[in-house]
């Protein structure tokens, strides 16, 4: 075969992808093979890929070097690159109809934002990326695609008859997100509900990206005779993107509307249930006494909160300490070794506890509000830069603080950043 291209490049998209609204996990397997060109692509995902997918190529400071649009499984791929080092981003489900225009030679500050009013759109987008050198021989480079918006659905019940309307609006939601991965702007998400047979009020499945800060705050506005009534709720949580929310609310008395939030990975949700209204404006699943996701606690970094009761919460703590030039082979007996307030117990964090950790610190808002706590107290801030990446999955694996960024496997040539993770129950008074 005659060689076209001054580098072979192989690329390999892993979807492990769960889709909220598939009942089944039926798996799929789809393989591009084009033998003259230089690019493969095999994907594999529980869900059917998202076309089209835009497949692009940075170089070692971040300026467009190539890039190519695959309408559709058929579609021949080829990317023009020579030797050097490259950042190979991938994205799904970016429509000119729903996402604004990238520009014919975007770099990674370049911003992907809603074209609709309230930002949303049906179209959910897929990220993912990695980094690959390209010598005279054949490279290849895994990349796994993660939801990088979040979904939305609603139903509520019960709601009178003789009302006109009815919304939900979202607080603390951004507006944009970079190819780097980097979240921006915030704004209001109002959704417009349709009222169906049945005397539900409904809005079809609408995705958004996450939302900023540590708590969200929504509101449902119903319209009576032109008189307006709304009833306020603050979630002691951010809305992630990959995590699908679904709202169920009954109308009650005029005053008062019971339901319930699903959250979760798309395909395993977990409930938290609450009530809203105008006497309830904080999160009445957490004591004053649980530390809030963000927070210092104990001199430490509270990664997240998880199974809240009104006495009781999961917590995942990040160290103090932050390991710098950590060698894979050092990583294991250095935690070990460990000990900070007499617990014993820290460890490395899972690959799964990696994608927790960048998909809410990879969010700049929170990232930020994170590192704020962390100097305040004279803590170590958390490091997050194009090329700073932290273990994982017993030293094996390494992960980024940036939104979106893929979970790769670790060089045992190189050395790392480490963050310890501790996960305990707290339970209050």
């Amino acid at each position: 075969m005659k060689r076209t291209f001054n580098s072979a490049l192989i690329l390999r998209l892993m979807l492990l992808l769960l889709c909220g609204s598939c009942a089944k996990t039926t798996a799929y397997d789809e393989e591009i093979f084009i033998p003259k060109s230089s690019l493969v692509i095999f994907a594999r995902s529980v869900a059917r890929l998202h076309y089209p997918v835009q497949i692009y190529a940075f170089n070692a400071e971040g300026v467009y070097a190539s890039s190519q649009i695959i309408a559709s499984a058929t579609d021949t791929l080829s990317l023009n690159l020579s030797a050097g080092s490259y950042r190979i981003l991938a994205l799904s489900g970016v429509t000119n109809e729903a996402y604004t225009s990238l520009g014919a030679t975007p770099n990674l500050s370049t911003t992907i934002a809603m074209k609709s009013g309230n930002h949303t759109t049906i179209s959910p987008l897929m990220m993912g990326s990695a980094d690959v050198t390209l010598t005279d021989k054949s490279a290849k480079v895994d990349i796994a695609l993660n939801y990088a918006v979040t979904s939305i659905t609603t139903a509520l019940s019960g709601v009178p008859t003789e009302v006109e309307t009815v919304s939900i609006k979202f607080s603390t939601l951004a507006e944009t997100l970079t190819l780097e991965g980097i979240t921006g702007g915030s704004a209001p998400v109002e959704i417009p509900c349709t009222k169906q047979p049945d005397n539900t009020w409904t809005h079809p499945m609408l995705y958004t990206f996450a939302g900023i800060g540590a708590q969200t705050v929504f509101s449902i506005s119903i319209t009576t005779k032109g008189a307006i009534e709304t009833y306020g709720y603050t979630y002691g949580a951010v809305l992630k993107a990959g995590t699908p929310f679904v709202l169920q609310g009954s109308y009650k008395g005029g005053l008062m509307v019971d339901g319930k939030i699903t959250q979760g990975e798309w395909g395993s949700p977990i409930s938290i249930e609450f009530p809203f209204g105008p006497a309830t404006p904080t999160d009445p699943n957490l004591s004053p006494s649980i530390p809030t996701q963000g927070s210092i606690w104990n001199a430490c970094l509270v990664a997240s909160v998880s199974n809240a009761t009104s006495t009781s919460a999961d917590l995942l703590l990040l160290s103090p300490r932050e390991w710098t030039d950590l060698s894979v082979a050092n990583a294991s007996a250095e935690i070990a070794a460990y000990n900070y307030n007499d617990w014993t117990d820290w460890r490395i964090p899972t690959q799964e506890e990696a994608k927790l950790l960048t998909a809410t610190y990879g969010m700049q808002a929170v990232f930020d509000a994170a590192n704020k706590s962390l100097v305040e107290a004279a803590l170590t801030p958390l490091s997050r830069t194009s090329d700073t990446r932290y273990l994982c999955n017993d030293a094996l694996h390494t992960y980024a603080l940036i939104y979106a960024s893929s979970v790769m496997a670790a060089d045992n040539n190189r050395t790392y950043k480490l963050r310890a993770i501790r996960s305990m129950r707290v339970t209050s008074p």
